[in-house]
């Protein structure tokens, strides 16, 4: 009696375990779904955070092609020594020659890479000729006979492309080729303004270096007057002593300025494919020399005279009326295209206008 009421006990207990974890797994479910609707609902009023962008600046006042640099800009410079230094660096900067070797080697690795897609031949042939030997017979007469034999082999193989990886390969090397040729022009574009940076640091180095010697010169002249007004009794010895300060001050800056000028020269002959020379400094800025048109038919800059080793050469500058060369000999007349430089001689003239003209002669 007492062990089948223990019995009973157990058992109520063991249903009563089991509905408490019924209704903990009940209550877990429905915190759960609690959650996800929960979660679902924040999720829903998620505000966007993205921000829109204009298609277009609200003050640009949109771009012409005016406002746009010509391919040849560097000639609105009207210095022929910088477009003769702009036009050596194309044809002979080693950046260039090397992106135009990469377009070689990139258009190379495209038909090798495409000929997957070909058939592969394969021929060969061979021809053996040979003699048996005579030597065991009795007779002993008679050479031993010949025979000649000929192979061919000709073989042809295909490979299907059926999941397109050879294709696909083509035509990676294909782009590859065309993107080196992106790569060629954007080296060239920063050679050619690499070269003009360089041209133009070492006419300002020029220019600062020639003001360095001429400041130079003008605080000697005023130290040796400081210095006779100290013999004569009219100045003190602080001011001969603040004029050499200042003498050795402007002494010092020339070696730095030449060093300066010195390296922008060495640059700017690597970079148009020239041995470095730093010796060489004779690159001038143009000088402006006003002449007096009645009938404003000349142009602000209109031609200029240098001298290019044993010449003299007149360059037209893009001139509106253009520019005669007057020989003077022949009294033949030669019209300047825009750009065209060409060697005068002495007693040459120069036509600008009706009105307006110059004569090369030799220095006195």
């Amino acid at each position: 009696m007492v062990e089948q009421r223990r019995t009973y006990v157990a058992g109520v207990k063991a249903q009563a375990f089991r509905k408490a974890c019924g209704f903990r797994e009940l209550f877990a479910a429905l915190t759960g779904l609690c959650l996800v609707l929960t979660l679902s609902g924040c999720s829903a009023d998620r505000i966007e955070l993205g921000v829109d962008i204009p298609p277009a600046y609200q003050t640009a006042h949109g771009t012409s092609a005016a406002s746009r640099p010509a391919l040849d800009w560097w000639r609105g410079f009207r210095s022929p020594e910088l477009t003769r230094l702009i036009e050596e660096a194309q044809t002979a900067n080693f950046d260039i020659a090397a992106a135009i070797g990469r377009i070689m080697q990139a258009d190379a690795q495209s038909k090798i890479v495409g000929s997957a897609l070909l058939p592969a031949v394969d021929f060969n042939s061979n021809a053996t000729r040979s003699r048996a030997s005579q030597a065991g017979n009795a007779g002993g007469g008679g050479g031993g006979s010949e025979r000649v034999s000929y192979n061919l082999a000709l073989n042809a193989s295909y490979e299907i492309d059926f999941w397109g990886k050879n294709r696909a390969l083509s035509r990676a090397a294909q782009e590859n080729a065309i993107a080196s040729r992106f790569d060629r022009d954007t080296v060239a574009v920063s050679t050619v303004v690499t070269v003009a940076t360089s041209y133009f640091l070492v006419v300002t180095s020029q220019e600062r270096l020639r003001s360095a010697r001429q400041n130079l010169a003008s605080a000697s002249r005023v130290l040796t007057l400081v210095r006779q007004r100290f013999e004569a009794g009219t100045a003190s010895a602080l001011e001969v002593a603040q004029q050499e300060t200042l003498v050795a001050t402007q002494r010092a800056v020339i070696p730095q300025l030449d060093q300066t000028l010195r390296q922008n020269i060495v640059t700017l002959a690597v970079l148009v494919g020239r041995a470095p020379d730093p010796t060489r400094s004779n690159y001038k800025a143009p000088r402006l020399m006003t002449l007096r048109s009645p009938g404003h038919d000349i142009s602000r800059t209109h031609v200029e005279v240098a001298p290019e080793g044993w010449q003299v050469v007149a360059t037209d500058l893009n001139s509106t009326n253009g520019t005669v060369l007057v020989h003077p000999e022949s009294q033949e007349r030669t019209q300047l295209t825009p750009g065209q430089h060409m060697a005068v001689r002495p007693g040459s003239v120069l036509e600008l206008s009706d009105d307006v003209s110059l004569t090369v002669t030799l220095p006195a």
